[in-house]
């Protein structure tokens, strides 16, 4: 299981700094590291950054992005992905991103 995590998280944080960034040289992900959620759920993490990205218009910055991959009640995997701007004011601090992640949890299945 923890192979497909890992995947699916690192496939979940990258693209999203694309479009902050379409050099793909600016865009760094870190491997995917095991974390557990405060409601127990486990997966993996993995991070990435858009860092000199070009600044033509007073929008364009430098980007983060956060990915939680896990496997829901049914079993499949499913993803939770925060992406945001990275040296701006107004910057979502990391301790911030963390506290956020750490309230990821399951939603009950909805019988039918």
């Amino acid at each position: 299981m923890a192979i497909p995590l890992v995947r699916g998280g690192r496939t979940a944080a990258h693209p999203h700094l694309y479009g902050c960034s379409p050099v793909p040289r600016t865009v760094k992900t870190t491997e995917a590291r095991p974390y557990t959620t405060g409601s127990g759920l486990s997966g993996h993490v993995p991070t990435a950054t858009a860092v000199g990205v070009e600044k033509d218009g007073r929008c364009d910055s430098d980007g983060k992005a956060i990915a939680f991959s896990s496997k829901n009640a049914k079993g499949d995997f499913a993803s939770w992905v925060l992406y945001a701007a990275k040296g701006v004011d107004g910057d979502i601090p990391d301790a911030t991103i963390r506290r956020i992640l750490g309230t990821v949890r399951l939603a009950e299945v909805p019988s039918s």
